[in-house]
């Protein structure tokens, strides 16, 4: 019963990644996509802590596009989410990794039972004619105390299929400029004083700087950091948000999403 359960609950975790999550107010000239998805079980299962049997599974679901570059440069990143140490040839070859790490860890320790879950989802969260932005949220419990969630952001011409880097939405020489209104805004947020030491940070050398993780929105050009990079796991995500108008002046005109901000 609980297996029939976990799959009809997986079938409305897919129903729902169906919709095209767009947030553009301009849909001219967008690129087109659908959602694809991989789902892997494993045969064993176990009691979970309501004395019900469950089962560990390997869910990745990932936007489609009709080019080809595009959507190989989105499976890497896919491939990527576990860093070199654990490599992966293939989408299929990462979930099948995955379940046969659980299966290996139940064999060898067979007084533990316990399950695992992976839930990796790449989804589309804005694009217009000049910008496409996806993120990469990837959930994770491989035994241990709690699980792991590693959010990473994409962004990408959508004419080129290039990847964007910080300095691609920025004018030259502006980046000193950047990191001290973000780091001004990452003081207001925090509640600290201009001159406040960040010792309590895990900022090297207590000193601000910015995340690799990045993307434009509607509302400014935010910045996430990930569970560990500047606070311990029980702080969680920390997001950054600068508004265009306190940027406006350091932005490339074709990157000036919102205007009336």
């Amino acid at each position: 019963m609980k297996i029939l359960t976990y799959c009809m609950g997986i079938l409305l975790f897919l129903t729902a990644c169906k919709s095209n999550e767009n947030l553009s107010t301009n849909s001219t000239d967008t690129l087109t996509y659908n959602y694809d998805s991989l789902i892997k079980i494993s045969s064993i299962t176990a009691k979970n802590y309501l004395d019900i049997e469950d089962t560990t599974a390997a869910k990745i679901i990932f936007p489609k596009f009709k080019s080809d570059i595009l959507n190989e440069s989105i499976h890497k990143q896919l491939l990527g989410v576990f860093g070199p140490e654990e490599p992966a040839k293939s989408i299929s070859e990462l979930a099948s990794n995955f379940i046969e790490g659980y299966e290996r860890f139940r064999t060898e320790i067979p007084e533990r039972p316990q399950t695992w879950y992976l839930n990796i989802k790449a989804k589309v969260l804005f694009q217009n004619p000049k910008y496409l932005s996806l993120e990469v949220r990837s959930e994770e419990y491989a035994g241990g105390a709690h699980g792991n969630l590693f959010i990473k952001y994409l962004n990408y011409d959508p004419k080129t299929y290039a990847p964007l880097i910080l300095d691609d939405f920025l004018l030259p020489n502006s980046t000193p400029k950047l990191i001290q209104i973000a780091e001004k805004k990452f003081r207001e947020n925090e509640g600290l004083t201009p001159n406040q030491s960040l010792e309590n940070y895990f900022f090297e050398d207590a000193k601000f700087s910015l995340p690799a993780n990045y993307r434009l929105t509607e509302e400014g050009l935010e910045f996430l950091y990930n569970n560990y990079e500047i606070k311990p796991y029980s702080d969680g995500i920390t997001i950054l948000v600068l508004p265009y108008a306190s940027i406006m002046d350091l932005l490339k005109s074709k990157f000036k999403i919102n205007n009336k901000n």
